[in-house]
């Protein structure tokens, strides 16, 4: 963990990585079959890669889904002090999700102070969330059939 500390890995992506073509870039690309950490109807997670050109390299964003009208997510404990140690670098990405769209909010900054070292994970309602972050960016889009 960037903090020194331990913690429990419930999920992992293993990839090799390629040096990309461009001599633009220069980073080092993940290449995996799947980004998809969870399934679970109403808790999908997911990783989405993106490419950090101002500083040539990878940024991945951990995006958690959840059922439209659900009004609580929950963190894992490994998320929150890495969010506190490098807030300009950690975003929280909230689907909102029904068979008919999806819509997409990116929270900077969205946690205060670091959860119970004995704790799995912290449960936060959304909407306390998003008053006490920065919302980044939002997005809202169809879901094909």
């Amino acid at each position: 963990m960037p903090s020194g500390g331990e913690a429990t890995v419930i999920a992992w992506i293993w990839a090799r990585t390629v040096k990309c073509p461009s001599p633009a870039c220069g980073c080092e690309m993940p290449l995996a079959n799947s980004f998809v950490l969870s399934k679970k109807k109403g808790k999908e997670v997911w990783i989405v890669p993106s490419i950090d050109s101002a500083n040539n390299r990878i940024r991945y964003t951990v995006e958690k889904g959840r059922a439209k009208g659900a009004d609580t997510v929950t963190v894992t404990q490994n998320e929150i002090p890495t969010a506190l140690n490098k807030p300009e670098d950690f975003f929280l990405a909230l689907v909102e999700m029904d068979e008919e769209e999806t819509h997409t909010v990116y929270l900077k900054k969205p946690f205060r102070e670091s959860p119970d070292f004995a704790a799995k994970g912290v449960t936060y309602s959304l909407a306390e969330l998003k008053a006490g972050a920065e919302i980044c960016y939002q997005t809202s889009k169809g879901v094909l059939p």
